[in-house]
């Protein structure tokens, strides 16, 4: 006997990032892990939904040439529906996607330099951090960009006239990665 084996790897990204907002809890000792690893798997899950929804619903063939955003861009480019990149979730989606990068392409530890009051000080040899990473790594910016990443999903599959039943666990929640059958 065979079986056809899916495995829709942007559910497992979500899933993962769902159970650790439920796991962590604000100031505690292991948010900043915690919240490092989700911003990665928010990024993951965004990038694999998009390209599933690039090489399903697109003729282009030079996705791998192109950037998350102009992915994105050009799934809805034949829509009317256009993106605000400023605005509601998609400002969130720039958030995680820089947020992502920084954590990715990681290059120096010692980011600057801050006072007893936590607030960064730029002199002669030190700037201000592009990313902080008190702000961004936290588990209130990983709920931003849990629901970011599933809205954005959302929207693109409604954009596309997609198969919404193919995606409902973008509403509900239940994801399953791995289906065999």
């Amino acid at each position: 006997m065979t079986f056809r084996v899916n495995f829709y790897a942007e559910q497992a990204f979500l899933s993962f990032v769902k159970k650790m907002i439920e796991k962590t809890e604000s100031g505690s000792e292991d948010e900043t892990e915690v919240s490092a690893v989700c911003v990665l798997a928010c990024a993951a899950a965004l990038e694999s939904g998009v390209n599933y929804i690039f090489l399903n619903y697109t003729n282009n063939t030079d996705f791998d040439k192109l950037n998350i955003k102009s992915k994105i861009e050009y799934i809805t480019s034949s829509s009317t529906e256009k993106i605000k990149w400023s605005e509601g979730f998609w400002q969130n989606i720039i958030l995680l996607i820089n947020s992502r990068n920084w954590l990715a392409h990681y290059k120096e530890s010692d980011i600057g330099l801050i006072n007893s009051e936590c607030k960064w000080i730029k002199d002669d040899s030190n700037e201000i951090p592009k990313i902080d990473p008190n702000h961004v790594l936290n588990i209130s910016n990983i709920k931003k960009y849990y629901e970011s990443t599933r809205s954005a999903l959302k929207f693109l599959i409604y954009t596309i006239k997609g198969d919404l039943i193919t995606h409902e666990y973008l509403d509900d929640e239940d994801y399953s990665p791995l289906i065999i059958g």
